[in-house]
């Protein structure tokens, strides 16, 4: 699994482990330890490669390989900006606000994220003509599973372990 940042990436990863009794290694500084059977990894597009060749190299290693991006990308700058700014955790639930992104002491800017999430867009794109695999975008694999192509592999989201929580303020 290639992917861009907070992309439900992680959870998917660590189903399919549970499901077929895979070993299950999480954004791996380096591969050297990578190289097992039975062995689901789950990289960031930018760690531990910056050379496509690399990646298409690295590639043959696996039966499957799946690209993960994100079409929503306002949420997706959300999510970054709450691990980021706010939580320093990947795994904690929030609600958002908009008024997070006023934070005074924040380390980088709303735009600053927005800008590396499209760069990492664009990296996903040439990584994808690269290994001529198709990309999948977390609104289908968690919302539409059935019209994902997950190469034999059977994926059931259970959405109430999403991260973002929706906001219990009601409009009076």
């Amino acid at each position: 699994m290639i992917s861009s940042i907070r992309c439900g990436g992680k959870y998917f990863c660590n189903e399919i482990s549970k499901n077929y009794n895979l070993t299950f290694i999480h954004e791996p500084n380096s591969i050297e330890k990578t190289f097992k059977n039975n062995t689901i990894v789950k990289l960031l597009n930018y760690n531990p490669f910056l050379d496509y060749e690399e990646i298409k190299s690295y590639s043959k290693s696996f039966d499957k390989v799946f690209i993960l991006d994100r079409k929503n990308k306002e949420e997706q700058l959300q999510a970054v900006f709450y691990l980021y700014e706010i939580s320093q955790n990947m795994d904690i639930s929030y609600v958002w606000d908009d008024s997070m992104f006023n934070k005074k002491d924040s380390k980088k800017t709303k735009e600053y994220y927005s800008d590396w999430i499209n760069r990492q867009t664009s990296r996903l794109e040439k990584i994808s003509e690269v290994l001529g695999e198709d990309i999948i975008y977390y609104e289908d694999l968690y919302y539409q599973t059935d019209k994902v192509d997950l190469k034999g592999l059977k994926f059931v989201p259970d959405l109430k372990k999403k991260l973002r929580k929706k906001s219990e303020k009601k409009l009076v």
